[in-house]
């Protein structure tokens, strides 16, 4: 007993330690993970976003016989959604998609389609709008 020295100290500041720096790691898994968790829900907005404004303007340029439809915004509870219609040759129209969520994130996306019969062709997606 006389020759421990502060050895009880010293595993004492040694556990103490780990300790720290295990609830140091776990903390910071936390927020990473929480980060990781909003910015999959925003990506799953946006996507949702693009999937329903693609479907809103087939509707709509199969309802517009006049040809007047060229740029709208729709404005939803995630976000808005902007197009831009561009008349082509052969009774097609190229549509570019821009949406942004309630969050602040943008997307954007673009396709041709067919003005007589609706169906999408060329979808393309994923460019970050700056």
């Amino acid at each position: 007993m006389n020759n421990e020295h502060g050895f009880v100290l010293l595993m004492t500041v040694l556990i103490m330690f780990l300790l720290s720096g295990l609830i140091l790691h776990q903390s910071k898994l936390l927020v990473t993970e929480r980060e990781f968790t909003n910015n999959y829900r925003e990506w799953v907005i946006m996507d949702t976003l693009l999937q329903r404004g693609r479907e809103e303007v087939a509707t709509l340029i199969l309802q517009d016989h006049d040809g007047t439809l060229l740029i709208s915004e729709n404005v939803t509870e995630n976000g808005t959604i902007q197009y831009d219609i561009v008349p082509l040759e052969n009774d097609q129209a190229h549509v570019t998609l821009k949406v942004k969520t309630s969050g602040g994130n943008d997307r954007m996306g673009t396709f041709t389609i067919d003005l007589k019969t609706g169906v999408v062709s060329d979808w393309r997606e994923g460019k970050v709008v700056s």
